[in-house]
């Protein structure tokens, strides 16, 4: 729309300049500006797509990053050999989308590295619960108490609930994980002590 009003433009003035035609100049800048300014309108919007999609990708990203942290910090202060850098390096990546897919894919990692050195101390019979993921939740909490009392890890230990094969199903899946270890009913009761002599 830009360059067919511009293209009009330069006819009209080329054909005034040879005389061809009386132009009525005030007349046509009426009309025409509605021309260009839907074309500049349309453009803007246009190229804002894309900001708006890279926008969203990675406030996305940091809500999971923010979601998962419960979950990211039970497994970082119980096995520290599991985080992949510094927390002090990860500020430093806080710009581009593709730096903070990184940062979620590594805090994935780490909590699954995390979840599998946990593996041994899960217990026997799962915590009951209608929600998986506070189930779940419940028996990291509850794994996290055996490791903590010095229990013996187990020879054939139990498994976590199995995830699908891409990143965003184990980013959601460990985000309701995370939700329901901060919040879970059932993870509330995990946590309550258990009176003296009842522990296994």
């Amino acid at each position: 729309m830009v360059a067919l009003y511009a293209a009009i433009k330069t006819g009209l003035i080329v054909a005034r300049g040879t005389g061809l035609a009386h132009i009525d100049f005030a007349e046509f800048k009426r009309y025409a500006m509605h021309l260009q300014g839907g074309g500049i309108l349309i453009a803007v919007a246009g190229a804002c797509v894309p900001a708006a999609r890279r926008s969203r990708d990675i406030i996305g990203a940091y809500w999971s990053l923010l979601v998962l942290r419960p979950l990211w910090k039970a497994m970082r202060d119980a096995f520290p050999e599991v985080i992949l850098f510094s927390p002090r390096r990860a500020v430093f990546e806080l710009a581009g989308v593709d730096d903070v897919q990184l940062r979620l894919y590594r805090r994935v990692i780490e909590i699954r590295d995390g979840m599998l050195a946990l593996r041994p101390y899960l217990p026997e019979t799962p915590p009951h619960s209608p929600d998986p993921a506070d189930a779940e939740a419940a028996a990291i909490v509850q794994a996290l108490r055996r490791r903590a009392d010095g229990l013996a890890a187990a020879e054939h230990p139990a498994a976590f609930a199995g995830v699908g094969p891409e990143m965003a199903d184990e980013v959601a899946w460990l985000s309701r994980v995370s939700r329901a270890y901060r919040h879970g009913p059932v993870t509330a009761a995990a946590r309550t002590p258990r009176p003296s002599g009842s522990a296994r």
